[in-house]
């Protein structure tokens, strides 16, 4: 999968990233005798819509970050994340943004629940393709190489690429594929089905072998 659908609304995914995408399929067709086909779902044009819902489903972040689970409600969030700017907080500015964002999703139960059955069915229709063809998902794990810290909050699209399998509790292995042009580090992800991860670990292997494991950025 070279890259999510334009619905998402993310930046396209740079070439030279689905240029190393393109040497591990080979690499794989070539060295392991494996098969490939090119895959797309269309439920995932409305994959960061379906992410926003169950992040907002509840508190799950905030009372995941905080001691005290009121830490944050109400007016106190607003008032953290002014904090985070001048960096007298002690939670991330992205993290804070992130829970203003879900809090500020005003979807009914019975909207939520529509998009629960949602990310149910379509977990179970990728397990399908996956169980029948013993098959993993290779694609990029973010459309472009590592911006500046902090660059994610202003590119919520683009989490979808990551999100869309915490969503749907399936296990995701990030393998460096080495450094572009620039300098700067470049990867794919593999995805599996749940209890595989002895196969995803296999195959990062032998992606790391390929390119020569993690190289530290600009070292080229």
């Amino acid at each position: 999968m070279e890259s999510l659908p334009d619905g998402v609304g993310a930046e396209p995914v740079m070439p030279v990233l689905k240029e190393k995408l393109r040497e591990v399929v080979e690499f794989f067709e070539a060295e392991n005798g494996m098969t490939t086909q090119g895959i797309s779902f269309l439920e995932f044009h409305e994959a960061f819509d379906l992410l926003m819902t169950i992040v907002s489903e509840g508190s799950p972040l905030p009372h995941f970050i905080c001691k005290d689970k009121r830490e944050l409600e109400g007016a106190k969030l607003p008032i953290e994340i002014i904090k985070s700017l001048f960096g007298v907080s002690k939670h991330m500015f992205n993290v804070l943004l992130w829970i203003f964002k879900g809090q500020m999703d005003k979807r009914t139960p019975e909207e939520k629940q529509l998009t629960i059955e949602k990310v149910e069915r379509l977990r179970e229709k990728i397990l399908g393709i996956m169980e029948k063809e013993n098959a993993v998902i290779l694609m990029p794990t973010w459309p472009y190489t590592p911006a500046y810290h902090g660059y994610a909050v202003w590119a919520d699209p683009a989490l979808t690429y990551t999100g869309i399998w915490n969503l749907l509790s399936l296990p995701a292995l990030q393998c460096p594929t080495g450094l572009d042009k620039n300098g700067t580090p470049t990867g794919l992800m593999i995805v599996g089905a749940p209890n595989k991860d002895a196969v995803l670990l296999a195959l990062g292997r032998k992606i790391d072998a390929l390119y020569g494991g993690w190289q530290a950025p600009w070292t080229k």
